[in-house]
Protein backbone atom coordinates (compact mmCIF):
# COMPACT_ATOMS: atom_id res chain seq x y z
CA UNK A 1 0.00 0.00 0.00
CA UNK A 2 2.79 2.41 0.88
CA UNK A 3 4.59 1.59 -2.36
CA UNK A 4 1.55 2.75 -4.33
CA UNK A 5 1.53 5.99 -2.36
CA UNK A 6 5.24 6.44 -3.04
CA UNK A 7 4.69 6.02 -6.77
CA UNK A 8 1.88 8.55 -6.73
CA UNK A 9 3.89 11.10 -4.77
CA UNK A 10 6.92 10.60 -7.03
CA UNK A 11 4.74 11.17 -10.08
CA UNK A 12 3.51 14.42 -8.54
CA UNK A 13 7.09 15.45 -7.87
CA UNK A 14 6.66 15.90 -4.10
CA UNK A 15 10.08 14.76 -2.89
CA UNK A 16 9.55 15.88 0.71
CA UNK A 17 6.45 13.71 1.10
CA UNK A 18 8.21 10.81 -0.63
CA UNK A 19 10.99 10.97 1.96
CA UNK A 20 8.51 11.13 4.84
CA UNK A 21 6.61 8.11 3.54
CA UNK A 22 9.85 6.18 3.04
CA UNK A 23 10.94 6.97 6.61
CA UNK A 24 7.51 5.90 7.91
CA UNK A 25 7.71 2.66 5.93
CA UNK A 26 11.15 1.88 7.42
CA UNK A 27 9.85 2.59 10.92
CA UNK A 28 6.79 0.36 10.46
CA UNK A 29 8.92 -2.45 9.03
CA UNK A 30 11.36 -2.23 11.95
CA UNK A 31 8.52 -2.30 14.48
CA UNK A 32 6.90 -5.29 12.78
CA UNK A 33 10.23 -7.08 12.88
CA UNK A 34 10.61 -6.33 16.61
CA UNK A 35 7.14 -7.65 17.38
CA UNK A 36 7.60 -10.93 15.50
CA UNK A 37 11.02 -11.49 17.05
CA UNK A 38 9.65 -10.70 20.53
CA UNK A 39 7.16 -13.53 20.13
CA UNK A 40 9.89 -15.91 18.95
CA UNK A 41 9.22 -15.82 15.23
CA UNK A 42 11.35 -14.67 12.33
CA UNK A 43 10.24 -11.64 10.35
CA UNK A 44 9.32 -12.25 6.72
CA UNK A 45 9.07 -9.06 4.66
CA UNK A 46 7.23 -10.93 1.91
CA UNK A 47 4.46 -11.89 4.37
CA UNK A 48 3.52 -8.82 6.45
CA UNK A 49 0.38 -10.53 7.76
CA UNK A 50 2.59 -12.95 9.69
CA UNK A 51 2.92 -10.47 12.56
CA UNK A 52 -0.87 -10.41 12.88
CA UNK A 53 -1.01 -14.20 12.98
CA UNK A 54 1.73 -14.32 15.62
CA UNK A 55 -0.14 -11.85 17.83
CA UNK A 56 -3.44 -13.68 17.23
CA UNK A 57 -1.86 -16.97 18.28
CA UNK A 58 -0.41 -15.37 21.41
CA UNK A 59 -3.76 -13.82 22.34
CA UNK A 60 -5.52 -17.16 21.88
CA UNK A 61 -3.04 -18.83 24.26
CA UNK A 62 -3.39 -15.95 26.70
CA UNK A 63 -7.19 -16.19 26.66
CA UNK A 64 -6.97 -19.96 27.20
CA UNK A 65 -4.68 -19.48 30.20
CA UNK A 66 -7.00 -16.87 31.72
CA UNK A 67 -9.98 -19.21 31.25
CA UNK A 68 -8.10 -22.06 32.93
CA UNK A 69 -7.29 -19.80 35.89
CA UNK A 70 -10.94 -18.73 36.18
CA UNK A 71 -12.19 -22.34 35.96
CA UNK A 72 -9.74 -23.48 38.63
CA UNK A 73 -11.07 -20.77 40.95
CA UNK A 74 -7.67 -19.15 41.14
CA UNK A 75 -6.09 -22.19 42.81
CA UNK A 76 -3.73 -22.60 39.87
CA UNK A 77 -2.59 -19.01 40.24
CA UNK A 78 -2.13 -19.40 44.00
CA UNK A 79 -0.03 -22.54 43.45
CA UNK A 80 2.12 -20.72 40.91
CA UNK A 81 2.82 -17.91 43.37
CA UNK A 82 4.19 -20.40 45.89
CA UNK A 83 7.01 -21.32 43.56
CA UNK A 84 10.37 -19.53 43.93
CA UNK A 85 9.98 -18.02 40.43
CA UNK A 86 6.99 -15.89 41.36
Amino acid sequence: MLSLLLLLLAALGDNEDVQRVQEFEKQVTAEMQQVTEYFGEGYDATDPSKVLRVIRDFMMLFDKAILEIKVSGGTYLAACCLTPFC
